[in-house]
Parts: C-alpha cells; sequence; structure tokens
C-alpha cells in the first residue's frame, strides 16, 4: 500500500495513531496508556477499539451476537441501507 494514495479521514487517522501509542507503550513499558480493567472469567468482556467512539469495555458473556452487530454497525456505517 502506497501512503501517498491512503484516503482516510481525520477520525481514522486519530484513531490509528491512538492504537499506535497504546501498543508502542504496551511493548516499552508493559501496559497501555489507559487502564485496562484485569480480565476475570465471571465478567467477561472485550476491548471495543473503532474509529468513531471512544475506547470501551463490553460484556461479552460468550454470545457472538456482539460481533455481529458491530459488524453490521459498521456495513450500515460505510454503505448506508443500501446493504
Amino acid at each position: 500500500m502506497n501512503p501517498i494514495n491512503c484516503t482516510w479521514d481525520n477520525q481514522t487517522r486519530i484513531y490509528s495513531n491512538k492504537i499506535i501509542s497504546h501498543w508502542t507503550n504496551m511493548a516499552a513499558y508493559g501496559k497501555p496508556l489507559e487502564l485496562w480493567k484485569k480480565y476475570h472469567p465471571s465478567t467477561p468482556k472485550f476491548l471495543q477499539l473503532t474509529p468513531y467512539h471512544e475506547f470501551s469495555m463490553e460484556s461479552w458473556n460468550n454470545d457472538c451476537t456482539i460481533f455481529d452487530k458491530i459488524e453490521q454497525d459498521d456495513l450500515f456505517e460505510m454503505f448506508g441501507s443500501d446493504i
């Protein structure tokens, strides 16, 4: 991919830089920039990372429908009601 031809919008660029900062800090110091809650099997959560929302912790409960909803929301945002 040629970065000169990249067509990211500003929000996606900000998001990308934020992810890079978190992973760089994780590699250098062993922890992300913000406090991430400790995983516990009785309350499984995943970290939702999207360019148009703040990072958030979501309940998982071994139910994959949350991933289907995220995918649907992303498709709707990209293509509108034409899907």
